[in-house]
């Protein structure tokens, strides 16, 4: 099993989880301690999309630290997809402030950590 690993994001630009069909199998998003702001992480079936103009495959949405509770301490979001969710041309992710926009979070409720686990068709 592969795993792509993202810690980073900037404004309309999306992370490649792989540049080919494959099956993600689960995405892990560890959410910021002090995260004010839902964010989004975005997944896209193409290898080079457009975030806020290219739709997504699916959303995800990480929620704040008031509608998660916990405190300042960071959680573990966990999703499990039995079977792996299929990417026919690519794989790739973008983290925004709304479920199908092309602005990155503020660094406060961006998260530190996704990371997405995929096998290769």
């Amino acid at each position: 099993m592969a795993v792509a690993t993202f810690t980073t994001w900037a404004d309309t630009t999306e992370q490649t989880v792989l540049a080919a069909a494959c099956r993600v199998t689960a995405i892990e998003i560890a959410r910021h301690a002090e995260q004010a702001n839902e964010v989004y992480l975005q997944l896209f079936d193409v290898a080079n999309p457009t975030p806020g103009t290219t739709a997504p495959r699916m959303v995800l949405p990480v929620p704040t630290v008031a509608v998660a509770g916990g405190g300042n301490s960071p959680h573990i979001y966990k999703y499990i997809f039995p079977g792996g969710l299929r990417f026919g041309t690519a794989c790739t992710a973008f983290c925004s402030t709304t479920d199908d926009g092309a602005t990155a979070p503020t660094t406060t409720s961006l998260p530190p950590r996704i990371r997405v686990f995929f096998a290769q068709e």
